[in-house]
């Protein structure tokens, strides 16, 4: 992003106003700040989910308009805010995130996002029916089985959208430290409320 603004359809108030920022290979940003600050208005408009506004945003020094939407978001593990969770199983849910996936792969995800602890407690284990909208999973669980979804997916680029808000402390310090180690070379961006 290079002196990027934008403003959402009939809002009269800027959500990014000369916004700039570079980020490579390999590296984290960290994005933080309160509600309504534009911190998923960043990741809205890389992933082409508005009309993009004004000012220069690249990929790889080629205009994003340059590409199509399909093509940029299929390199990118996306995590929001809302986890998404189909009437599936579990193992199921996870595969979304990548459909040609091994069962060995699904499994490194799962533990990755440290979400291994909690498939015995869950009814049948992997083939638990999450329900509709995930009804039968904590918070907590939802969003590791996103973030184990986002891990198998294999992307260039990992963004997680407040998305380790009702886990705890130590679970939240397992998956920073399993990114770390695990996915060294992806760009990793993380919206968060709090440092």
């Amino acid at each position: 992003f290079k002196d990027y603004n934008f403003s959402y359809p009939d809002s009269t108030n800027e959500s990014l106003n000369s916004f700039s920022i570079k980020i490579s290979k390999g590296e984290t940003l960290g994005i933080v700040g309160t509600t309504g600050s534009g911190k998923t208005t960043i990741i809205r408009q890389l992933l082409r989910q508005y009309e993009l506004g004004s000012g220069e945003l690249k990929i790889n020094g080629k205009s994003i308009l340059d590409y199509n939407a399909e093509s940029v978001r299929k390199y990118i593990a996306y995590v929001p805010q809302e986890h998404i969770v189909f009437s599936k199983t579990v193992y199921e849910n996870i595969k979304v995130g990548n459909i040609n996936a091994s069962n060995e792969e699904v499994m490194t995800a799962i533990e990755h996002a440290d979400f291994t602890k909690d498939i015995h407690t869950l009814t049948n284990g992997l083939e638990t029916v999450t329900g509709e909208s995930g009804v039968m999973l904590s918070g907590g669980q939802k969003q590791r089985l996103s973030l184990a979804r986002a891990f198998v997916r294999k992307g260039d680029v990992l963004i997680l959208d407040d998305s380790l808000s009702a886990v705890d402390g130590k679970t939240e310090e397992n998956i920073v430290n399993n990114i770390t180690k695990y996915y060294p070379d992806m760009i990793k961006i993380i919206i968060a409320h709090r440092l």
